[in-house]
């Protein structure tokens, strides 16, 4: 099975730049990218920081480009996102009901639990203990191995700025992964716009970079947060039903040569 993760498109209004860089040339980019070397794909997973403000108009342009993939979508807010803005953009996506975005998806060799860690007007994320119910529900009904899609890094990445916006208390959540370790394969999460890899008490965790603006590394001991000009990219997610295998692809790629 084939899935695609793309996170932190943070699609402005019409003509907006991000640090310079047209966030909505760069998704149409990536898009046009996995078209055309991933169309097999099952799904691609979308991880928050979908826009940035968490405008009607913002998510009407996402829209615009997404419906051009050749796969499903699905979605999940992050810390720029607007729940009730979303929902509303996207009501053929199957959000749960009530006020998180949560969403469990059937695929062919798993489940997928999208998570919603979104906090309104906070730069972390965080997960209540009814979120956590609706995860441990899930984690505990599956038939299929699990792989769980969310915004906010539940660990620390070493990054001491990001790392002062991550997942809050993240301790209940570890313990409910870890309690249903012979399930969960793998856990994908955006925000940091970077690739990102580690493995804690035998499971998986990976990020991927933003379709437009990168952090840098320069600083990041001393808390710095510079944007970078490194490529954007997306990762390309092979599972067969015991292991995650994790490619990230930079659509600004052009193959050279063939052998």
């Amino acid at each position: 099975m084939k899935l695609i993760q793309v996170s932190d498109t943070h699609l402005g209004e019409a003509g907006e730049r991000v640090f310079g860089l047209d966030p909505a040339a760069s998704l149409e980019q990536c898009v046009t990218h996995i078209n055309g070397n991933h169309a097999d794909a099952e799904l691609c997973l979308v991880t928050g920081d979908l826009v940035n403000r968490g405008t009607a108009s913002e998510y009407a342009g996402l829209k615009r480009i997404l419906s051009r993939l050749a796969m499903p979508y699905r979605l999940i807010p992050g810390n720029h996102d607007a729940r009730e803005a979303l929902r509303a953009g996207f009501p053929e996506l199957p959000f749960e009901a009530g006020e998180f975005l949560h969403q469990s998806v059937a695929t062919s060799q798993a489940t997928v639990l999208l998570l919603d860690t979104h906090e309104p007007e906070k730069e972390s994320g965080r997960l209540c203990d009814r979120r956590l119910a609706w995860i441990e529900e899930r984690l505990a009904g599956s038939a299929k191995p699990v792989l769980v899609f969310m915004h906010h890094p539940p660990l620390a990445i070493g990054h001491q700025a990001m790392d002062r916006m991550p997942l809050r208390n993240p301790g209940p959540f570890l313990e409910l992964l870890g309690r249903h370790r012979s399930m969960v394969r793998h856990v994908f999460f955006g925000h940091v716009h970077r690739p990102f890899f580690a493995v804690m008490d035998g499971i998986g965790y990976s990020s991927v970079p933003g379709t437009c603006h990168q952090i840098s590394l320069v600083g990041m001991e001393r808390g710095d947060l510079y944007a970078s000009s490194e490529p954007g990219g997306y990762a390309v997610i092979l599972f067969d039903g015991t292991g995650a295998g994790v490619h990230i692809q930079s659509f600004a790629e052009a193959a050279l040569f063939g052998v």
